[in-house]
């Protein structure tokens, strides 16, 4: 079995994702459950019924439940190795403040159990899938902050959209990212 977290946006087309978002199925990759054909792959969607996870393949448009043991290995693994290269530095901390997680439901054996919901996966590989990647989590931690600041989201918004205005105003330009040959 091979598993390529990827965000539903960025899998081609020709692949079933009309169950994402429905009966608590979210789409968060593509899996290959079929050892003998290689080029065989399904989209992978994370169900929820009540508190139980379960990892699940499209086909022909029903979820059907991957029963195979290391699933839940596989699943651990290829998702480390997705965080570790949104935030190389502690991915751990990042989730925790990000998804308000504690600290043990992201160790290894919590995942490969009880998986992680749907919707922060898909979220984390739609920031893995962005150029920009390691910048963007950055910017959502510091989101965190304004949001812990502030009580009402307008407020840390409008916060947020203040530095911005701050940091590309053309006379803060010259002082904050002085270009080559500017006295610095």
């Amino acid at each position: 079995m091979e598993i390529d977290l990827r965000h539903p946006s960025t899998i081609k087309s020709g692949f079933d994702l009309s169950l994402d978002g429905q009966e608590g199925v979210t789409i968060v990759g593509l899996v290959n459950i079929d050892d003998t054909d290689e080029d065989l792959y399904y989209p992978l969607a994370i169900v929820q019924c009540g508190r139980v996870r379960k990892l699940a393949a499209i086909i022909n448009g029903e979820a059907a439940d991957i029963e195979a043991p290391d699933a839940g290995a596989e699943f651990h693994s290829v998702f480390e190795d997705l965080i570790s290269d949104i935030w190389p530095e502690d991915h751990v901390a990042a989730l925790t403040r990000l998804f308000g997680f504690n600290r043990r439901s992201v160790q290894r054996d919590r995942i490969s159990t009880w998986l992680i919901p749907g919707p922060v996966v898909q979220l984390l590989t739609y920031v893995h899938s962005r150029p920009d990647r390691r910048a963007f989590a950055q910017m959502l931690l510091v989101m965190c902050e304004y949001a812990d600041l502030y009580d009402d989201p307008k407020k840390a918004k409008a916060a947020v959209l203040s530095a911005v205005d701050f940091f590309y105003d053309d006379k803060n330009q010259k002082i904050l990212r002085p270009q080559s040959g500017d006295p610095k």
